[in-house]
Parts: C-alpha cells; sequence; structure tokens
C-alpha cells in the first residue's frame, strides 16, 4: 500500500493478544480537505463511481455526483437534498445508506422507524420496503444486503421488537420488479424469517462472506452462518464477550475477521473467526477511543470515533506479526462514520456533512 503519512509509526512486536493505544496519534499529510453540506448531521454515507449519497437525519438523504480527475483532483455537484423543498412532506431521520450495485437505487434506513428505497432516476419518491414489523413502525436498528441472487434481494436488519425487550434479526427475501422504461425498481414480498433473542440494545449488523456479525451491546459480540439459500442458522455460530464494561456499538467484517467498535474509550476488539467457530486470534486497538463507525479498503482500516475524529490504520492481517501499522488521525468534525475510497481520498459522516480528506504523500 502506498505511504499515507511520512514517518508512519510502525508498530513492533505485536502480539496476538497485544494492545495498542495511539494516546498521541501521529499528524496525517492532509493535503485537502473538503465540506459537503447534508443541512442535517451526516450519519452515514455511501458511494460508487459516480455517486455519494448521505443519511442526513431530520434532514432525511442527500445525493451528489462526483467526480476524481486523473490528477487527484475532486468535483462535485448537487443532485438533491439541500434545498427545503426537496424535502417537503416528509418526515425521514436518516440514519443508514446503501446503494446498491444490481440496479439503480439505494437503500436508506429511518433511524427507529422503518427501511425505505429510492431509485435515482426518481430521487424525490420514497417506496418502502416490505417490513416484518407493525402497520407504523419497524424500530429497525441496522441493515446489510446480498445481491448475489439475480432474481432477488437478501436483506438483512436488525430489529427491536415491539414490546421493547429483545432484538431480533429479520432476513427477507424480496423479488425484483424493474422496468427497463422508467429504469426503475421495485420489491414485491416473497418470505421473512426471524432469529430471535437478542439484547434489546443490539445495535448493528454486518454481513461479508456468509458470516453476519450482531454488535450485541454488553452481551458482546453475536455471529450468525448464511446458509446457501440466503437464510440463517438460528443457533449462534460464534458468540464471544468483551472484557472491560464495553459496549459493541458497531461492527464491521472481512474474510472471517471480526471489527468491533466499543463505547467507552474501549477502542476496537478485532477477532478472527476460525471454520469451527471459535476465536483464537485477537487484538485490541485504540483504547482511549470511542468506535463508533468501521471501514476497511485497500488496507486502510478506518475508525470513527465522535469528538475524536478518525484513527487510520495499515492493516496488515493475522497472518504477519504485525497485523496493524498506526497511521494517525484525521481532525475531523464529530465523526459518525467513516467510508476508505482509496488510500488517498476518506469520506467521514460529521456533523458537519460529508468531510473528504484527501491525503498527501
Amino acid at each position: 500500500m502506498k505511504p499515507l503519512i511520512k514517518d508512519a509509526l510502525a508498530l513492533s512486536a505485536l502480539l496476538l493478544w497485544g494492545c495498542i493505544t495511539p494516546s498521541e496519534p501521529s499528524g496525517v499529510n492532509v493535503a485537502n480537505m473538503i465540506t459537503l453540506e447534508t443541512v442535517g448531521y451526516c450519519r452515514d454515507i455511501d458511494f460508487n463511481d459516480s455517486l455519494l449519497v448521505a443519511a442526513a437525519d431530520q434532514n432525511g438523504y442527500v445525493i451528489y455526483s462526483i467526480d476524481f480527475g486523473s490528477d487527484g483532483s475532486f468535483t462535485y455537484d448537487e443532485i438533491y437534498g439541500t434545498d427545503p423543498e426537496d424535502h417537503e412532506g416528509e418526515e425521514f431521520q436518516g440514519g443508514g445508506v446503501r446503494i446498491a450495485s444490481r440496479y439503480n437505487y439505494f437503500l436508506l434506513m429511518d433511524q427507529a422507524d422503518a427501511l425505505y428505497y429510492v431509485n435515482f432516476t426518481d430521487v424525490d419518491s420514497v417506496g418502502r420496503v416490505p417490513y416484518p414489523g407493525s402497520e407504523n413502525r419497524d424500530y429497525v436498528r441496522g441493515f446489510s444486503i446480498d445481491e448475489e441472487d439475480e432474481d432477488n434481494l437478501l436483506l438483512y436488519s436488525l430489529n427491536r421488537a415491539e414490546d421493547g425487550n429483545s432484538t431480533f434479526i429479520s432476513s427477507r427475501t424480496l423479488l425484483y420488479v424493474y422496468s427497463d422504461v422508467t429504469d426503475k425498481v421495485d420489491f414485491y414480498f416473497a418470505e421473512f424469517n426471524t432469529v430471535s433473542g437478542l439484547n434489546q440494545d443490539a445495535e448493528n449488523l454486518h454481513l461479508s462472506d456468509s458470516l453476519l456479525v450482531v454488535a450485541n451491546s454488553q452481551m458482546g459480540v453475536s455471529v450468525f452462518r448464511q446458509n446457501s439459500d440466503g437464510s440463517l442458522d438460528d443457533s449462534t455460530f460464534a458468540a464471544y464477550d468483551i472484557s472491560g464494561g464495553y459496549e459493541v456499538q458497531t461492527v464491521m467484517t472481512q474474510d472471517g475477521v471480526v471489527f468491533a467498535g466499543l463505547s467507552n474509550d474501549g477502542g476496537c476488539h478485532i477477532a478472527k473467526v476460525e471454520d469451527n467457530g471459535e476465536i483464537i486470534s485477537e487484538i485490541q486497538i485504540a483504547e482511549g477511543y470511542s468506535v463508533q463507525g468501521i471501514d476497511l479498503k485497500d488496507d486502510v482500516l478506518a475508525l470513527a470515533c465522535g469528538s475524536d475524529g478518525v484513527l487510520l490504520y495499515e492493516w496488515n492481517g493475522f497472518d504477519f506479526s504485525t497485523a496493524l501499522t498506526e497511521l494517525g488521525r484525521l481532525n475531523s468534525d464529530y465523526a459518525y462514520n467513516v467510508k476508505v475510497y482509496d488510500t488517498q481520498n476518506i469520506f467521514t459522516a460529521t456533523r458537519a456533512g460529508i468531510q473528504l480528506f484527501q491525503l498527501g504523500e
């Protein structure tokens, strides 16, 4: 990976049960920082090659077209969202967003309410995703999707039960209904399945490589295996708590490695889930920071840490004696989430809006 900072601190002799505490993180060489307006707090972001969407809390959602020039320059143009007239009659609180790779739409999570979909060809029209809860409220906490099936969207959401005493995973198979004429997609309900018994304060989930990982609050991390038909095993594939009195606030998984963001300055716990569900290799990093968002791309691990901005690491993996190298900290506004575009461009979801950090040599 191309170096992101000058004189990056190499972490030596990192043991699997070791601990990294960047109490004074090295400074990252930021060549340029750009803030894109979202009006409401930017809670989450997603992008593809040319589109950037923000979940903008009380302002619903904001859409930009974006372009990175061959010289690294960045240009953008607002498509929808910052004009008050864009959201007349809406009562959304955008809390999460995911741009689909199949067809031309994105999914939006209304905080503690429901899931919706928006076609890019009709950005001011919103459809509600078929739901597992009551007519009025789903109490959704987080969601993840699987687009491997050509005919159906597999949707997994974390929902608080209506009695408020527990949380369950809803697994939905939704049939794509696409029109070549309008370039719009709609969904028909196929079936629901649920996995229950999770902590009432479970906050987030993430699917990758047939593992669905849940941030199960004070109970730690719960991992479920995805079957070939998209269903989930009712029993947990792996479950572990994290010592120190921390709540797991957010999770991300890649290649069988689970990254768990912790509350109360607990940092990020990283564990390798073996094929039999056992946890053998684990480390804890960024102690002294509360982690609210996690992303990993091109070996760059980024942690959104609220008022402390964003921490960056180079991820080498558990197969190396030094699993991570500390790269430094981005001095963003209050950071709810972070997305790595590439090794030189980091998007951050903040209270000030979308902040893009372009890193120098």
